[in-house]
């Protein structure tokens, strides 16, 4: 966004939509990349996400000091409870994925096989039950 657009509430409120509705197209690539174990995708979406977080910060901080028509206000109210929404299925789905780990390293412990050590880009967990 140029400057002169970034003194627009309009303009900025609608920044922010697209960053959260992108965002949230970012927690549903990351959970079906969990899903198919695709950790190379998994990894893009992570930057992806932490970028969008990034920027919808600035943005929402520079929202703050901004006038926004109310009809806006409530879009941007209902934007944010749907990403709270995927936000905690994703919580959910990356314990999930943590608890599963742990309790294959323990399965791994109990038949005397540690899991792989992990390598700089990946951990791997395998063993032979």
């Amino acid at each position: 966004m140029n400057p002169r657009t970034m003194r627009d509430g309009t303009a900025v409120a609608q920044h922010y939509l697209q960053q959260a509705s992108a965002l949230r197209l970012q927690l549903l690539t990351a959970m079906d990349a969990i899903g198919r174990n695709s950790l190379p995708e998994f990894e893009q979406s992570l930057w992806q996400q932490e970028m969008l977080s990034t920027g919808m910060h600035r943005t929402l901080q520079l929202l703050r000091t901004l006038h926004v028509q109310p009809s806006l206000l409530a879009e941007l109210r209902s934007t944010n409870a749907s990403l709270q929404q995927v936000s905690r299925t994703y919580q959910g789905l990356i314990g999930q994925a943590s608890q599963s780990a742990n309790l294959l390293r323990g399965v791994c412990t109990l038949y005397g096989q540690a899991p792989s050590p992990p390598s700089s880009k990946q951990q791997l967990l395998h063993c032979e039950a």
